[in-house]
């Protein structure tokens, strides 16, 4: 199944800290594989950074691709 899954980058990563979002789209069986996998991508994608994936705190996780439509 397909997910989008939306994760707020650790304050150790992120440039202005609450503002940075990692989006992401995958294919897993549920949501909690979903989610370990955008995070593991996120960690990959910000070079490691020293961190963990744990660190980026979930937003959102639907079922399905869903992209950004916000007009801005």
């Amino acid at each position: 199944m397909k997910w989008s899954v939306l994760l707020l980058l650790p304050d150790y990563v992120a440039t202005e800290y609450g503002h940075e979002t990692y989006y992401d789209f995958v294919e897993a069986p549920d949501p909690a594989s979903a989610i370990k996998l955008a995070r593991e991508h996120a960690v990959a994608a910000h070079g490691g950074a020293g961190a963990g994936a744990c660190d980026y705190f979930v937003l959102l996780a639907t079922a399905g691709y869903n992209g950004d439509v916000n007009p801005e």
